[in-house]
């Protein structure tokens, strides 16, 4: 519970944005290959359409459904996407510099690919996918036909205009992703401070916190909340007779139970101090609170704890708008509390 580091909510925002730039890029370049078909048709259909051009159009249809059809894994099918992408862009790269074309609109796709590919694939494999393709399109410059200068040039202004893009995207995205893990750090931190180390129940901080929020919602929506003091009977003996360990394992257990039986009723457990425990229930009045302290009750006395037979006595208080307070309230948990001691322990009052 306390290992394990809470999911930040950032990282949903980050998939949402991901398949936001995934459907824009593959949306606007289908809707180029169709308008561009349109306007300029390259010949007879289908002949003159067998050209990577309009092959990464059907990569790109392939795509948008992959991540209509498998939304969780958006970076399986950006890696995917990458894989088929990068050798059409070599293969229309070597087609466009062996017929002497402008690269206008190869360097235009592979630079809106390389401002995508460190957001979708993450900043390591997003870089190395911008290095393959342009890795490859300079071989293609180096083996290919000789071009003239006015050519050459715009190649290499395309490229260079790529690679700055492509930083740019690389620069964001680690920025990004160190944010989150910072952030992830952080609320791990913060989880972990809310919780008493040994019990994994909420710390006397953090539960004088939600008692007082409790308390704040209960006045305002007018519905009842009830606090129970638990106390486990004999503590001192267990820790004189059988050592701490043993009374640390008692702590333990009883704290599993506890947070076990009211698990189901929306009840918060706290660890109030040595061996008492403060149970919210919010939401259930002094009838129902009192029915709940005494399942609480069997659930501690029902098996030994750690092989030591342990019970607990507990008191009940609810809490009394409009001037009741937090501390009232605690005092008359604790008056029930000693009452129950004093009949005897493991009792409810």
């Amino acid at each position: 519970m306390l290992t394990r580091r809470p999911a930040s909510p950032l990282r949903p925002a980050l998939h949402r944005s991901r398949q936001w730039a995934l459907w824009l890029l593959g949306g606007a370049y289908l809707l180029f290959a169709a308008v561009t078909a349109l306007l300029d048709p390259p010949g007879a259909f289908p002949g003159a359409y067998q050209t990577p051009k309009f092959w990464m159009a059907g990569v790109f249809v392939l795509v948008l459904l992959g991540a209509a059809l498998a939304p969780r894994r958006l970076r399986r099918v950006g890696v995917g996407a990458f894989v088929l992408l990068t050798p059409l862009l070599w293969l229309e790269a070597w087609r466009m510099v062996s017929l002497g074309l402008q690269p206008s609109e190869l360097t235009l796709w592979a630079a809106a690919l390389a401002g995508v590919a460190p957001l979708l694939l993450g900043s390591a494999w997003g870089g190395a996918a911008v290095m393959a393709v342009l890795a490859g399109v300079g071989l293609v410059l180096l083996e290919g036909p000789p071009l003239s200068p006015a050519l050459l040039a715009a190649w290499v202004s395309g490229g260079l205009a790529t690679a700055a893009l492509a930083g740019t995207s690389f620069v964001a995205a680690r920025l990004i992703e160190s944010n989150l893990t910072l952030h992830e750090q952080a609320s791990a931190q913060l989880q972990a401070a809310r919780f008493d180390s040994l019990t994994r129940v909420l710390c006397r901080a953090a539960t004088e916190e939600d008692l007082l929020d409790r308390l704040r919602h209960a006045l305002e929506t007018r519905t009842p909340l009830s606090a129970v003091m638990c106390d486990i009977d004999h503590f001192k003996a267990v820790n004189d007779r059988y050592g701490h360990p043993a009374g640390d394992e008692v702590l333990r257990g009883v704290a599993k139970r506890l947070r076990r039986t009211v698990r189901g009723s929306g009840g918060l457990v706290g660890r109030w101090g040595g061996e008492e425990f403060l149970i919210l229930l919010p939401g259930l009045a002094r009838p129902e609170a009192h029915a709940l302290a005494e399942r609480l009750r069997q659930a501690v006395a029902a098996t030994p704890v750690a092989g030591l037979p342990v019970t607990a006595s507990l008191g009940v208080a609810s809490f009394r708008p409009p001037g009741d307070t937090a501390d009232a309230l605690l005092a008359r948990a604790d008056q029930a509390l000693y009452a129950a001691k004093r009949s005897g322990r493991n009792r409810v009052e």
